[in-house]
């Protein structure tokens, strides 16, 4: 109950600082929020309950972090200017915004606290001990090879390398994108069951290398966040089925696959084939401090600052930059929604929204997102509490069935896979991948007549 008691503690110290938020940036004001983000997570994980902090909740709260509280604390003093910082925005905001996003995580903090507490006394069958897992991890790989085979045959690999070398379009179109969504789908549900105690060890070794074959092959192409994905997932599947990681070890891996992450960023341009690939990589390089090795969530913080200025000043979307991401799992819902109501497809997303504000429309590139904006956009500080609230229960619940309810499992491992790069993303950015993956499960269930 303590910890319970200190979340609460949090949650209304946050409220007290939104409320009395300055309209000028207060570096003491912001300052003050980040130390009490800090502590309330260094509590978290102290008083935690099973003593891992491997999981959702430390990367998130990792992420989250560098995308929100960092700027206003360590960069906008000395270089305000920053990366994308250097496009114009209303810089008034910056204390008021951090308070909002401080609120978001504080009640995502108590919701997700309460919910603990309600799951940890309750027992459950364990259902997938009493799974063929064998099997099903069989289909699930013929399914992953079938669906990485058609990828490959629709040009994927193709307009992802010339996406993220700059001569590709921002969005990737047609249905290569939906295959794309099966193979992140199938992927990571074998990267959860393949440390499975009925695995053979042989089979292990087969799923593992594939995975790592995976994350290589698409790091190679330049994108980083289907590989972190796959190693997210793994690295808390290991934990929860092979071995408690130890806090020393787990830090390791943060430093590496932040810095591995940030020379993907800067090797972009170059051809991974090249000889000159590292040595053009390492040119690029442009590291100032440690904080620019979390640069590409960092500089998610500037669109948290003009997305609610923009909604303070001329309203609310009211759930329409969020239909986006919920009609995501549908193929060619979206462009169907646009068509028939006439929208434009920047207006679908918080992601698009950002990019329109400040570059118009049928922009090349665009400027991403951020988790609190993504919730305020569309229903102020009532967005904020209520989605993130959401997210605490959400996490918690899917945490406490991932023993008995392989639905929720392949819910929870989802969550943990998006963990990073949730916090400069949509609520919903994940939906895609969550449904399908169920959908395949339920697929394998029903020709097998398998209840899981």
């Amino acid at each position: 109950m303590l910890r319970a008691f200190l979340n609460t503690f949090f949650f209304i110290v946050s409220g007290v600082l939104y409320f009395n938020a300055p309209d000028f940036y207060s570096y003491g004001f912001c300052s003050l929020i980040s130390i009490l983000f800090l502590l309330q997570n260094i509590l978290y994980f102290v008083f935690k309950r099973d003593r891992s902090i491997v999981g959702f909740a430390f990367f998130f709260a990792i992420a989250f972090g560098l995308t929100n509280f960092i700027y206003p604390v360590f960069y906008y003093l000395s270089d305000p200017e920053f990366s994308l910082f250097s496009l114009p925005f209303n810089e008034s905001v910056i204390s008021r915004s951090t308070s909002i996003a401080y609120v978001g995580y504080a009640i995502y903090m108590l919701v997700m606290d309460f919910t603990e507490l309600i799951f940890e006394n309750r027992s459950y069958e364990n259902k997938i001990e009493n799974l063929d897992i064998k099997k099903v991890i069989k289909i699930i790989y013929v399914f992953l090879l079938v669906f990485l085979a058609a990828y490959f045959v629709t040009g994927g690999h193709q307009a992802l390398a010339s996406e993220y070398s700059g001569e590709g379009e921002i969005i990737e179109k047609g249905v290569t994108a939906y295959i794309y969504v099966l193979v992140v789908a199938t992927a990571i549900i074998l990267s959860i069951f393949m440390f499975a105690n009925e695995i053979p060890i042989k089979q292990r070794i087969l799923y593992f290398i594939s995975i790592v074959f995976l994350m290589i092959f698409f790091l190679a192409l330049g994108s980083r966040t289907f590989p972190l994905m796959l190693a997210l997932s793994s690295i808390v599947s290991y934990n929860n089925n092979i071995r408690k990681i130890s806090a020393p070890v787990l830090l390791l891996l943060v430093i590496a696959g932040a810095v591995v992450l940030t020379f993907i960023v800067f090797a972009r341009t170059t051809s991974f084939t090249s000889q000159d690939y590292v040595a053009n990589a390492l040119a690029e390089a442009d590291i100032n401090m440690i904080w620019d090795f979390g640069s590409d969530l960092v500089i998610n913080n500037r669109n948290l600052y003009s997305l609610i200025d923009y909604a303070d000043n001329f309203g609310h979307t009211y759930g329409l930059s969020m239909l986006g991401g919920l009609s995501s799992p549908i193929p060619f819902a979206q462009s169907f929604i646009c068509s028939t109501f006439d929208i434009q497809p920047e207006f679908l997303s918080s992601s698009g929204f950002s990019t329109y504000i400040d570059l118009g429309l049928g922009s090349t590139w665009g400027l991403g997102t951020n988790l609190v904006a993504d919730a305020y956009l569309p229903f102020g500080m009532i967005g904020v509490l209520f989605f993130f609230g959401l997210l605490g229960f959400i996490v918690a619940k899917s945490k406490a069935m991932i023993n008995s309810n392989i639905y929720w499992s392949v819910c929870y491992y989802v969550l943990v896979s998006n963990a990073v790069f949730f916090a400069r993303g949509g609520f919903f950015d994940c939906f895609r991948f969550m449904i399908w993956g169920i959908v395949i499960i339920y697929i394998i269930s029903f020709f097998r007549k398998v209840e899981f």
